[in-house]
């Protein structure tokens, strides 16, 4: 009977030592990626990039049009910096301030999350 609860006592050990170590070259590993490659540690360590948000402009020809038309794109990639559970939505409001006569908004939407 000692034998067994020896045997996994040992085992339990085992697992949780071998936890603590693979952690720490995790870790260890991620430090010298953020060091290496310039990253945040949080962004090596998880594999996921920081919250983005970039503005790329565009021209697309649009079905039925004979001319390109100039787009500007949004794109948002990476985590989103909460560290709590919630239910999260996205909105995007855009006004358009070129005309003269005032600031309009753009219509839009998302097509992919």
């Amino acid at each position: 009977m000692e034998a067994i609860i020896s045997i996994i006592v040992i085992f339990v050990g085992y697992v949780i030592i071998m936890s603590i170590v693979r952690a720490g070259a995790r870790a260890a590993v991620a430090g010298g990626k953020a060091v290496v490659k310039g990253q945040s540690f949080k962004e090596a360590y998880t594999g996921l990039a920081d919250f983005q948000v970039k503005l790329i402009d565009e021209e697309k020809t649009f079905e039925g049009a004979s001319e390109p038309t100039q787009v500007k794109r949004i794109q948002m990639k990476g985590l989103l910096p909460h560290d709590y559970d919630a239910s999260l939505s996205a909105f995007l409001w855009i006004r358009d301030i070129t005309k003269e006569s005032g600031a309009k908004p753009i219509i839009s939407h998302v097509d992919t999350w």
